[in-house]
């Protein structure tokens, strides 16, 4: 708890130095324009910082990580406490969501300069994160260090993991470059939840179903509100809580993802064919695949909490969750998606892919 402390204390420091730097080097150029920002959108723990670090391999870009993370922008904070009853209540947990025709001027002018490069959020960027991490070889400490000063001033890459019940708000008002959205196995997801205690509210399983409640009523998009409301009194864990505000992170973008706002990456599909998903990523920008992104592919991301720099065998990453959850914890987490009909993840380590590329609330 010491060591994690002082990271975070370190961590903090660095970012302070990088705002100043950044907001200063902002001055000198011209103004960025929201064409060319990229979005990486997911749920915590589901694989957003190493789609985001592949991403980066990209040189025009620069690091925008967690901007919606009401801690590390005091601007943000404000709006959020403002704007959204349960924001100061779960505080880093929440998740703003708005309706799709739901006018927000506060918000939109917050997001429209986090898109044009105007806002730089007071955590250490992932590439100096390396500088205070274990596991990382000096090569890679160097080299991310160059590419932190190299791309200061480039196109912002967003990184959030509260963002996805506002993606569709957010698509239907900006003209970004592109809009990635990363989905991984919510057994896998929530075991990484638990183990690191990444999105994970500070509250009583009682408390959360009341938070549950008062969401689920307002989010438009859940036509069966009232039915899943009954059996949210289910809900007696903290595994089926975490599996619900997963259900929600996910219902509300998939709700719209016929209209191609955004290119969906499946978490288990980048781990087994990584290289045509590689391909897949790049192609959707019109962008040859930078060598530094085969090298990031196989890296674990900074905030994967392992200490070993490369990923395993990709079939050992994905079945983790087999052995860290119990069969009633994985029966419960099935249980609940359920309720939401969202039935495209089960028992084995990858998803049905026809059911969730053809999946609709309507």
């Amino acid at each position: 708890m010491i060591k994690y402390r002082l990271s975070q204390l370190l961590t903090t420091s660095i970012g302070l130095s990088y705002r100043v730097f950044a907001t200063l080097s902002n001055r000198l150029c011209s103004m960025y324009q929201e064409e060319g920002a990229i979005l990486v959108s997911g749920a915590p723990r589901s694989g957003t910082t190493w789609l985001y670090e592949i991403l980066l391999t990209l040189l025009e870009y620069r690091d925008v990580f967690e901007p919606l993370n009401p801690l590390w922008s005091p601007r943000w904070r404000k709006i959020c406490y403002s704007r959204f009853e349960l924001c100061s209540i779960l505080g880093t947990a929440f998740r703003p969501y708005l309706r799709i025709d739901e006018e927000d001027f506060k918000t939109w002018k917050y997001l429209d300069d986090i898109f044009n490069g105007k806002v730089f959020t007071v955590n250490a960027p992932p590439t100096l994160v390396t500088l205070i991490s274990k596991g990382y070889s000096l090569e890679t400490r160097v080299k991310d260090l160059i590419k932190t000063s190299k791309s200061i001033l480039g196109f912002p890459l967003v990184k959030v993991v509260r963002g996805n019940r506002l993606l569709p708000w957010i698509m239907r008002r900006f003209k970004l470059r592109a809009a990635y959205m990363i989905i991984r196995h919510p057994c896998a997801t929530i075991a990484s939840q638990l183990r690191t205690g990444t999105g994970v509210p500070r509250l009583s399983v009682n408390e959360l179903k009341k938070m549950l409640t008062y969401e689920v009523l307002r989010i438009e998009e859940l036509s069966k509100s009232v039915e899943i409301v009954k059996k949210l009194e289910q809900i007696s864990t903290m595994i089926e809580a975490l599996a619900a505000i997963w259900a929600l992170d996910y219902y509300v973008p998939l709700c719209y993802q016929r209209y191609g706002w955004w290119h969906t990456v499946v978490y288990e599909k980048l781990v087994l064919d990584a290289k045509k998903e590689l391909k897949n990523i790049f192609e959707h920008i019109g962008e040859r695949i930078p060598k530094e992104a085969f090298i990031a592919l196989r890296r674990h991301s900074r905030t994967a909490w392992v200490r070993k720099e490369f990923v395993e065998d990709p079939k050992e990453v994905l079945s983790k969750w087999k052995k860290k959850l119990l069969k009633e914890d994985v029966e419960r987490v099935l249980k609940v998606l359920s309720w939401f009909e969202l039935n495209f993840y089960g028992y084995e380590i990858e998803p049905n892919y026809k059911v969730l590329k053809s999946w609709s609330c309507e």
